[in-house]
């Protein structure tokens, strides 16, 4: 009679894996890392507002304020940004990644690969993310957006082959992300300071957290790891970056080309993208906002800052034209935050 082998301990097997595939530690630690750098960072500029502050407060005056590009801590409108050299030194190596590794990958998977095919397997993401998805719609007390959410991942599962088609929108019930760092912003939960994250891009500390919450919960990466097929979650994750890039090669091109200073437009982007998002524009403006009485003294209730773009950065307060859509119907969905990157990463799922 042959001795089975014990089962090796899961544990154990997750710290072996090379680093490269554990997403969540990693990122966590990075982000860590420059939470713990900040007071240096800080130490030339004024105090740092707090995360849950009341965004409809003016903005305390600075004329003294030194400017430039490399200004520690400086403050543009309501993006509170005091790890900014950190900050533009970790957006210098994502645009190196992502002009080096990522655009000429996107560009061959966008070659190789025929449109219907890409819109298939974007659909196919998507459809595994809907257990996130509609919990964020139920905790917004978006009963509307849940609906949709809910009556989506029917169709789609059924009539649409597992999600691999989209008969759902056809039929009158079109895709809307949500996440839980909007979630927070809607129970009034305010951003936080802004953060570049090395190879995920622009955030702020509420959507990191948010960040983290939807990857620890999400069911389909829960399964998978307990299955011991961690590679499928990664490449699940990797195809979903390299899909979005690819929607949007021509306009972060036109971006780069039309900024003075890429980081700060991308910053004022991603919030008022975010901000958007948060607001609920594309969702039904008759859900509910969640009664939540240790949320009630957070700002004005609903995350947003009504800022103005400072200075100097006239120009980034609005995108490229093409940056509203593309001829192929695809457009910024803006999940955590963002624009689509590899760092360009805006709506992977």
């Amino acid at each position: 009679m042959t001795m089975r082998p014990a089962r090796t301990n899961r544990c154990a097997a997750i710290s072996d894996t090379p680093s490269g595939t554990v997403r969540l530690p990693v990122s966590a630690a990075l982000f860590a890392l420059a939470i713990l750098v900040a007071p240096a960072a800080a130490a030339q500029t004024p105090a740092s507002p707090p995360m849950f502050e009341d965004s409809t407060a003016p903005a305390a005056s600075n004329d003294s304020a030194v400017t430039g590009p490399a200004m520690a801590g400086r403050m543009d409108g309501e993006i509170y940004d005091p790890l900014e050299p950190i900050n533009r030194g970790v957006f210098a190596f994502n645009e190196a990644v992502d002009i080096v590794i990522v655009v000429p990958t996107a560009t061959v998977y966008e070659t190789v690969i025929p449109l219907p095919l890409r819109n298939n397997l974007r659909s196919f993401l998507r459809n595994l993310r809907t257990p996130v998805t509609l919990a964020n719609n139920l905790l917004q007390g978006d009963w509307s957006a849940a609906e949709t959410t809910a009556t989506r991942f029917f169709i789609n599962s059924t009539l649409g082959l597992g999600g691999f088609t989209d008969v759902a929108t056809s039929a009158g019930h079109p895709y809307e992300s949500a996440d839980f760092g909007q979630t927070m912003g809607r129970w009034g939960v305010g951003p936080g300071p802004y953060a570049v994250r090395p190879f995920l891009g622009p955030t702020n500390l509420r959507d990191t957290v948010g960040w983290v919450v939807d990857t620890v919960s999400d069911p389909v990466s829960i399964v998978l790891m307990n299955e011991g097929a961690q590679a499928w979650n990664t490449a699940r994750t990797g195809v979903g970056a390299v899909d979005a890039r690819s929607r949007v090669l021509d306009e972060v091109q036109e971006l780069r080309e039309s900024s003075v200073d890429t980081y700060a437009t991308v910053r004022s982007l991603t919030q008022q993208m975010r901000e958007r998002k948060i607001r609920g524009d594309g969702m039904d403006s008759n859900a509910p906002m969640p009664t939540f009485e240790d949320f009630e003294d957070f700002g004005d209730g609903n995350g947003i800052s009504e800022a103005a773009p400072s200075e100097g950065e006239t120009a980034a307060a609005a995108p490229p034209s093409s940056l509203s859509g593309r001829a192929d119907g695809s457009l910024l969905d803006g999940q955590q935050a963002t624009l689509p990157s590899s760092h360009w990463l805006a709506d992977t799922d």
